[in-house]
């Protein structure tokens, strides 16, 4: 089961892409039902692209951690407001270095995963440096773009103790030792609302996915080691993998015609995916940071 609380816009499409994978979705977002929901074994995605359930968030991340469930965290739109801005990470990301933060979400709760655009993951890096390479405007990322990408999700990555991914025209995903880069995706990705958020809720599947099945093969070491049983740096990487090689894939079909229909297509793809597509298709390099 893939446990989400999403945004409004694309809570529909977001259970679809779930299920296309192969998951169970549920969309429950009351404060009340997350200790119950976080003993099913699988994933939680928190994505706050529409913050109006806060007490949730804070409850259900809290709960998956005690019940080591992964924990993917899409902060969308971040830099666009001081109230999103302040429910991720402290008040004023400018003023104060970042270690100096009291936080709502990241210091309640361990993320497994982090996930956004470069705007997103400049706010949540709170340098004025980076800031002025990249900026948020609404939920889209505007900028000259990282100079140093690799550098970022790694500095983040170990900041944070967590996997980060950077989403973009090439992905970038670091576990804090090891940065790779992804090549696949189409410019038609950009141009269906939600695009962002299908990634995040592919990597939250196979993020649950990884976690269920180590919990299962290795049930008697289950109480040791790591909050999340898993290797879920490959989850990450094969989360965004699903979704971009799908979209190389669904932009060739000839019955695409431009957006609507490259929706339905991708959808279409997400459901036939097999791992030897992922092999035969996948741009994955390592980056020397």
């Amino acid at each position: 089961m893939i446990h989400q609380i999403t945004n409004n816009v694309v809570i529909n499409q977001s259970a679809n892409a779930t299920l296309a994978l192969g998951a169970s979705p549920i969309m429950a977002t009351a404060k009340e039902e997350q200790e119950d929901l976080a003993k099913i074994p699988g994933g939680l995605l928190i994505n706050f692209g529409t913050v109006t359930d806060k007490e949730g968030m804070l409850a259900a991340g809290k709960w998956a951690n005690f019940n080591r469930k992964p924990v993917v965290f899409d902060p969308v739109g971040v830099g666009a407001t001081g109230f999103r801005r302040s429910t991720a990470k402290g008040d004023d990301l400018l003023e104060k270095p970042p270690c100096d933060l009291s936080s709502e979400l990241l210091d309640t709760w361990q993320a497994t995963v982090i996930k956004g655009n470069p705007g997103e993951i400049a706010s949540l890096l709170g340098t004025s440096e980076l800031r002025l390479e990249v900026q948020s405007r609404g939920v889209d990322s505007v900028g000259s773009g990282f100079a140093n990408p690799a550098e970022a999700v790694l500095t983040l990555a170990r900041r944070e103790r967590c996997i980060v991914v950077m989403t973009g025209a090439t992905d970038y995903i670091s576990n804090g030792q090891t940065v790779v880069k992804l090549n696949n995706g189409c410019e038609l990705l950009g141009n269906i609302t939600g695009s962002g958020c299908m990634v995040g809720t592919a990597v939250a599947t196979f993020c649950g996915a990884a976690s269920v099945d180590a919990l299962r093969t290795n049930a008697e070491d289950s109480k040791k080691g790591a909050l999340v049983e898993g290797d879920m740096f490959v989850a990450a990487i094969a989360g965004v993998l699903a979704v971009t090689v799908a979209a190389d894939i669904a932009v060739t079909n000839e019955r695409v015609k431009g957006p609507a229909s490259f929706l339905t297509q991708l959808l279409d793809e997400l459901y036939a995916l097999t791992p030897e597509k992922i092999v035969e298709f996948g741009k994955v390099a390592l980056v020397q940071v």
